[in-house]
């Protein structure tokens, strides 16, 4: 009995031990954990953690939003910047860009950055595409799906074609590469290429990277750029993502001598939304580029409430299938070279030209006001005219000297581009419809097409219907005619037009489509 006591005496001095050493080991954990920064647990951090109430110069307060971003990034926190109003900030000769999580909440943040050191993107959300050999007979088949990158999840396809799109563009160093990027889910691609890959020419090489669908988010700041910079900072770069959302930006850029602009640039990405962006002035000038916007290889991209202008056209882009804009008011669209499917609604275009080449499937404008701007003016240089189809529907145009056409023929090149698909050159089928043509001066005469040269040489595919209806001229003074020269046409026109009776002719000529209301 005696030794049966002192055993459990002995296991009870144990447990007492055992429970005294828990309770010491909790006490040194919390009193750990009380002295370790707070933000360590939340799911934000800030830069006012990481001491910017206390920086005294620009460099500093750069450094410390370049740290805490990058913090957030590591450990996958968000950026608090709750309570920062206005910063003061200054690019250091040894800058980079600040990395962007998948939800940037600016908070209204008033940003003003002075450069003086290096050409310098600010802000920056990107990942790296992972090189893969995949060849032009699997691509075209669609065999590639049943490989393992892309059984399961989201993928982002990235295709160059190695043959060049335009060698030489005319008055230029460069020509153009045609690129496009397709979004892949479960082994089924979502979307189609601009153009076909299964021609002789073509030599598409594969990149990839994995992608979700979760939406990432940047947005709530103004950013000025100040007058005392010498070097560009351009404000956001994003690259290869899917379902990116800028929202709540303006970007504030004094009178400058700077140019090559590209304040918001997005290269190889799908399902990209703007909204409620204002740009007032770029980097450029009337003679030297410098774009507000720079799209490259982007599928599916919407454009809400824009509003933009620059010297020089608020957006350059190349490589662009399927965009939507709405309730935008810019002084330029454009696509440089190869594109799809872009369609404008409750737009105003001013001063400027929507420009294209090498354009394939629809352009289509919905109750928009070209305000002294040319709506549709074809490119030279890259001698590339693909054939796609042209619709207005309740606009109004509103005509100067030097806006007196609606679709605008710059001087075409006699050579054939090497290009098998774009040898052949093509004018769109237009049709217009309810649209008035209003006139901001004297005018004897307006034009459907119009070209800058007295005579073109060139028998023009594709075409083969001209449709207009409801077509409101404002004066009685001035005549509106087809075309301003004759364009010659591969197959018979189809004209559809009130009040003109003529047959079909393989001719576009200045027939009078209406004098006067």
């Amino acid at each position: 009995m005696r030794e049966m006591d002192l055993i459990r005496s002995n296991n009870l001095i144990d447990m007492r031990a055992i429970q005294i050493s828990y309770l010491n080991e909790m006490r040194v954990i919390v009193l750990f954990l009380l002295f370790l920064p707070l933000s360590l647990f939340a799911q934000k951090i800030s830069p006012l953690d990481y001491g910017l109430a206390q920086a005294k110069t620009g460099i500093e307060r750069y450094r410390i939003l370049l740290t805490t971003h990058k913090l957030a990034l590591e450990k996958g926190l968000t950026v608090d910047y709750t309570g920062i109003k206005e910063l003061d900030i200054e690019i250091p000769i040894d800058g980079c860009s600040i990395p962007l999580g998948y939800n940037t909440d600016f908070k209204g943040l008033i940003l003003n950055v002075t450069n003086k050191r290096k050409n310098i993107y600010l802000f920056k959300m990107n990942q790296n595409l992972i090189p893969i050999s995949i060849s032009k007979q699997e691509f075209c088949s669609l065999s590639y799906l049943h490989r393992e990158e892309f059984k399961y999840g989201d993928k982002l396809l990235v295709i160059e074609d190695k043959t060049p799109w335009v060698k030489n563009r005319i008055g230029y160093a460069y020509g153009a590469m045609r690129k496009d990027v397709l979004l892949i889910s479960d082994a089924k691609v979502v979307n189609s290429p601009v153009a076909s890959y299964n021609t002789l020419a073509s030599q598409p090489q594969f990149k990839y990277c994995s992608v979700d669908q979760n939406e990432k988010i940047i947005d709530g700041i103004t950013i000025n750029r100040m007058e005392s910079s010498t070097c560009m900072t351009r404000c956001f770069l994003i690259e290869n993502q899917n379902r990116v959302t800028i929202s709540n930006v303006i970007i504030n850029t004094p009178v400058n001598a700077l140019y090559g602009d590209a304040a918001i640039s997005l290269q190889n990405c799908t399902n990209s939304l703007l909204k409620d962006i204002v740009i007032n002035g770029t980097y450029s000038q009337l003679k030297r580029y410098g774009y507000g916007i720079m799209f490259n290889n982007l599928w599916n991209t919407t454009i809400l409430r824009l509003k933009g202008d620059g010297k020089w056209g608020i957006f350059g882009n190349n490589n662009v299938n399927v965009a939507h804009l709405k309730d935008c008011c810019i002084n330029r669209f454009d696509i440089h070279c190869y594109g799809r499917d872009i369609d404008f609604e409750n737009c105003t275009i001013f001063r400027l030209y929507n420009q294209y080449s090498s354009i394939y499937g629809k352009i289509s404008y919905r109750n928009c006001v070209f305000d002294a701007a040319i709506p549709c003016l074809l490119t030279s240089s890259y001698n590339a005219y693909t054939p796609f189809d042209l619709f207005f529907e309740n606009c109004i145009m509103k005509m100067t000297s030097l806006n007196d056409g609606i679709i605008y023929i710059m001087g075409i090149p006699k050579q054939e581009n090497e290009r098998f698909e774009l040898a052949k050159k093509c004018l769109p089928n237009i049709k217009i419809d309810n649209c008035q043509i209003e006139f901001k001066e004297p005018l004897k005469e307006c034009y459907i097409f119009k070209s800058d040269t007295q005579r073109l040489p060139i028998s023009f595919g594709y075409i083969s219907q001209i449709v207009l209806n409801k077509i409101d001229i404002s004066s009685d003074a001035v005549v509106c005619k087809i075309s301003n020269i004759d364009l010659f046409t591969d197959d018979v026109i189809d004209y559809k037009m009130e009040k003109l009776s003529t047959k079909g002719s393989n001719k576009i000529s200045p027939i009078v489509v209406q004098s006067g209301k």
